[in-house]
């Protein structure tokens, strides 16, 4: 017998949210964790709406040091809080297009 995801109800299961940790005030994003789906596919349009350069910024797990690469499926964060932080020494350079 396979060990199967059970459906659940929980909808924040399925997505993650990303915390903007800039000197620009951007608000907080819900975004679907999709499977088969890597991170900066999933992000890419997030960032270009809010007008962020997607290679300014580190994305860190809540809690962690380590930026993510954006390689990773998204789909793993579900139910997560990401970082969204301006790499050392781009911090002047993420501004709002």
């Amino acid at each position: 017998k396979k060990a199967r995801r059970r459906h659940t109800d929980d909808p924040s299961k399925e997505c993650f949210t990303l915390k903007f940790d800039l000197n620009v005030d951007i608000e907080t994003e819900i975004v679907p964790a999709m499977k088969k789906k890597s991170l900066g596919e999933v992000l890419l349009p997030v960032f270009e709406r809010k007008g962020v350069a997607l290679g300014k910024v580190d994305i860190y797990l809540d809690q962690s040091n380590t930026p993510l690469s954006l390689t990773f499926e998204a789909y793993r964060f579900g139910g997560h809080y990401l970082r969204v932080k301006a790499k050392p020494g781009d911090e002047g350079k993420v501004e709002q297009g």
